[in-house]
């Protein structure tokens, strides 16, 4: 593993914008893998049926 003692020796407000810049980075990837799972579902969505394809056409 590497030495990380230089990170207890950054001011407290650094090391909030690197947990913020963390978390972002984090959220990102996931919010962007939730979206593509939703793209892929509604890609493999079976066909509409007879009623709901009328009631669109309403």
């Amino acid at each position: 593993m590497w030495n990380m003692d230089y990170i207890y020796d950054l001011p407290l407000v650094v090391k909030i914008i690197i947990l913020i810049i963390g978390l972002d980075i984090f959220f990102i990837a996931y919010w962007t893998g939730a979206k593509k799972k939703d793209i892929e579902d509604d890609v493999t969505e079976k066909p509409l049926d007879e009623k709901s394809r009328s009631s669109i056409d309403d």
